[in-house]
């Protein structure tokens, strides 16, 4: 038995901020789907959860612990980079970089940009490369 048969993917990702509120909004602002507001949760501290496509992701306030969140870095695959920055720009977001980048590392050249979120995470939306039409 190996777990490559037995896993189906990716449940959810959970982030750590000082400030749900702040989170909260930054990430609606881009675009995720709130699917669980900050008032109830079986967590000890209040959450909030979002939807992006098939991603989840939990957003907890707990300062004591989000300062790990500035190591963190999100990355959501998108089929066309420059919309998608367009999109940010629109929505009032400055991006890190005021240019698109491309990025080589272990799972292949991507073009993308970064946002820095309110708990110092980076949300990276990246473009495999190989989309000359957009890139």
């Amino acid at each position: 038995m190996r777990m490559s048969t037995i896993a189906t993917g990716l449940h959810h990702i959970h982030l750590y901020t000082p400030d749900l509120m702040e989170s909260t909004f930054f990430y609606s602002d881009l675009g995720w789907e709130l699917l669980a507001p900050p008032e109830g949760s079986a967590c000890e501290n209040p959450v909030s959860s979002f939807a992006l496509g098939n991603i989840r992701l939990t957003v907890e306030e707990d300062p004591s612990r989000a300062e790990a969140a500035s190591s963190l870095s999100l990355c959501i695959a998108v089929n066309d980079v420059r919309e998608a920055f367009s999109f940010a720009q629109s929505r009032g977001f400055s991006p890190v970089d005021e240019e698109l980048c491309v990025l080589s590392g272990p799972l292949g050249p991507v073009t993308g940009f970064r946002l820095k979120g309110p708990s110092g995470e980076y949300v990276w939306f990246c473009q495999e490369d190989g989309h000359e039409d957009t890139v």
